[in-house]
């Protein structure tokens, strides 16, 4: 009996894969119904043609930002000023780079910390006479008093009329704050009363502590010359000598031009001769007076430009000169025409090489020039955008792998107010243009931040 069943089980599966296989061949059950019937796909082995790939979409344009030129923020140093200048400076306690900007009458010392500007202290001038304005000339540092410490000096200068160009000098003050072990500058004491328009510091004599000289303008527009005070340092600085240099007086540098181990004198006038040299004698403060005639001199900055290891003078004016310092006494002026344009010079090492380079400002560019030769080789060059503030003055501080800050100092005026205003912009030779109209934000203080009140 079980072999009749078997055998009719087999003849019934054996119709059922017959009548399966027609109905495929027939189109009677489509593929889909047998996939799902299999644990297997229906592999078919015969060629089939493929189908046609799809179009690929048409590639969307690259879409191009157009990025305006970064803008740097605008710290906000004071208002009320048509003047400012921009100088640096030694702080007792602050290891950051520091600046003194002069702002009208204020002084405010700014550190640059992390890239970021805070100011550390500031010095109010005392309330000018009615009909008069007070005017603050660049500060200087060093160790005057021979404490190890430095001290800060500050010129200040009172004029008949608010207006720059056309001022009359009446009386001013120099101002010594003594640095502080601590940290900081003591009271701001007056050691003299000139007409002090700009301060320099040097060794003229054997004392310790650095000596002090301070550009006396008096009245030009009754024929009178300016003079040059000098001071020899230590705890209670002594003016020395006093001596008549040209009209209109502008500023000095003090630098040894002689290489007799005692620092020389220059000063530049907007009156000719332009150039008043002052060069050390036998006696201390005591002078050899020579002149040269150069152009319309606005600016003179030192530096090592002959390669020598010694400072030279660098003038600016019509032209560019340098006046090299040998043993024989200072050369004759060498021109320099690739800075002849420039103003607000700095000499800085940019490239780490040992040599100095000059970054200067040519509205609308800041101009970077490396050393080449004997000469100078344009580097990089960054514009202010249309609209922007000309610069008051600026410096750099150089970075690692190219990578330097720029300082600018504007007088912005919307509306007539005169704002004095720093801007740090990084990696500025990575750049080809910057807005000066970016966000505006007050100068933020730091820990030791400190206010006095000139006497």
């Amino acid at each position: 009996m079980a072999r009749k069943i078997a055998r009719a089980l087999l003849w019934i599966s054996a119709l059922w894969a017959i009548g399966l296989s027609h109905a495929l061949v027939t189109g009677v059950i489509p593929e889909q119904w047998l996939e799902r019937l299999t644990p297997y796909r229906f592999n078919d082995a015969s060629p089939q043609p493929k189908p046609a790939p799809a179009p690929a979409a048409p590639a969307e344009p690259a879409v191009v930002e157009d990025r305006a030129p970064p803008q740097p923020v605008r710290h906000l140093v004071c208002a009320a000023s048509e003047s400012a200048g921009l100088s640096r400076v030694e702080v007792p306690g602050v290891a950051s780079p520091t600046w003194a900007i002069s702002c009208g009458a204020q002084v405010h010392l700014v550190s640059l910390r992390d890239k970021v500007p805070l100011r550390v202290a500031r010095f109010i001038p005392r309330r000018s006479e009615d009909g008069q304005a007070l005017h603050s000339g660049p500060p200087a540092s060093g160790d005057v008093d021979g404490d190890g410490v430095p001290d800060l000096l500050l010129p200040l200068w009172q004029t008949r009329g608010a207006k720059i160009p056309t001022n009359i000098p009446m009386g001013g003050s120099l101002y010594m704050a003594r640095g502080l072990h601590g940290g900081g500058f003591g009271p701001a004491v007056a050691l003299a009363n000139p007409t002090a328009t700009a301060v320099a510091l040097g060794v003229l004599d054997a004392a310790p502590g650095l000596d002090i000289v301070v550009l006396h303008r008096r009245d030009h527009t009754i024929g009178r010359s300016g003079q040059v005070w000098s001071f020899s340092g230590g705890p209670a600085p002594l003016r020395r000598s006093v001596s008549d240099v040209g009209r209109k007086t502008l500023g000095v540098l003090v630098l040894d031009l002689n290489l007799d181990g005692r620092d020389d004198i220059l000063t530049i006038s907007a009156a000719r001769p332009g150039v008043d040299l002052l060069l050390s004698n036998t006696e201390a403060h005591s002078w050899v007076h020579r002149t040269l005639p150069l152009a319309a001199p606005r600016e003179v900055v030192a530096g090592d430009l002959s390669g020598d290891g010694r400072p030279d003078a660098l003038i600016l004016g019509d032209g560019a000169w340098v006046i090299e310092a040998t043993e024989a006494g200072p050369a004759s002026p060498r021109p320099l025409q690739a800075l002849a344009s420039l103003r607000s010079v700095r000499l800085i090492d940019m490239q780490g090489d040992g040599q100095l380079d000059a970054v200067g400002y040519a509205h609308p560019h800041v101009i970077r020039l490396d050393r080449s030769g004997d000469g100078f080789a344009e580097q990089a060059r960054l514009r202010l955008a249309a609209g922007s503030a000309p610069l008051a003055a600026l410096d750099v501080v150089p970075g690692a792998n190219d990578t330097s800050t720029l300082l600018l100092l504007t007088v912005a005026s919307d509306d007539g107010d005169g704002r004095v205003e720093l801007i740090v912009v990084e990696d500025w030779t990575r750049q080809q243009e910057i807005h000066l109209d970016g966000v505006q934000a007050p100068l933020a203080d730091a820990t030791l931040s400190l206010q006095q009140t000139l006497p």
